[in-house]
């Protein structure tokens, strides 16, 4: 299956941590929204939010059988021939070996629970194959807003979130000499390390005045 991104509720894309125009505040590389700037622009009409409490809305979905994903973001494109990073005259076909045994999936969404608080909800299925999996992983967080005037012409907006129980293990390759191997380009298993426990979180403040 191609990938294919369904934003029901668009949010664009940008670098957190690093300079970002004033509409965007995502995280690098993500696969699916992870902020509610648009929940909480301060250019959106009150009128508009008036009864929209308790509302859910999904923010994001994102499914491929050609990726492998951690949390929000991509882990590994799925290999299909790899040649020895040592000797390029040695190839093999290694698909089968990442091919899903499901079709994994991730979602967030975006739970208001009044026109100035939101919650995070989010989750990645996670990942199994013969040679790599990913635990699936929950998406958490929390945004609050304060208007700073009577007239709410300011406001600053306080917003944290986190994935929660992703772990990765991958499992060598071996030869008919018993000896092991990373699958990705055939070097070395010993020589090979990744992350077991990818952390991903964020924490975003930003400050909007009306003129």
């Amino acid at each position: 299956m191609n990938s294919w991104i369904l934003h029901a509720a668009a949010l664009a894309t940008s670098v957190m941590g690093q300079v970002c125009f004033a509409q965007y505040i995502e995280p690098a590389g993500s696969l699916v929204p992870q902020s509610a700037k648009r929940f909480l622009r301060l250019d959106t009409p009150m009128t508009n939010l008036e009864g929209s409490s308790n509302a859910f809305w999904v923010t994001g979905l994102y499914t491929s059988n050609l990726t492998a994903t951690v949390n929000a973001n991509t882990l590994l494109m799925l290999p299909n021939n790899v040649c020895s990073a040592y000797d390029n005259v040695i190839c093999h076909r290694i698909s089968n070996f990442y091919t899903p045994t499901n079709t994994p999936f991730i979602a967030t969404g975006i739970w208001r629970l009044s026109k100035n608080t939101i919650v995070h909800l989010g989750l990645n299925t996670g990942f199994q194959s013969a040679k790599l999996t990913v635990s699936p992983a929950l998406f958490l967080g929390f945004g609050q807003r304060f208007f700073l005037d009577s007239k709410r012409l300011s406001h600053i907006v306080i917003e944290g979130s986190t994935w929660a129980g992703s772990k990765v293990g991958h499992k060598p390759c071996i030869d008919d000499y018993q000896r092991e191997y990373f699958c990705g380009n055939l070097t070395a298993w010993s020589d090979y390390r990744y992350q077991e426990k990818p952390h991903s979180y964020s924490v975003k403040i930003w400050y909007e005045r009306r003129f």
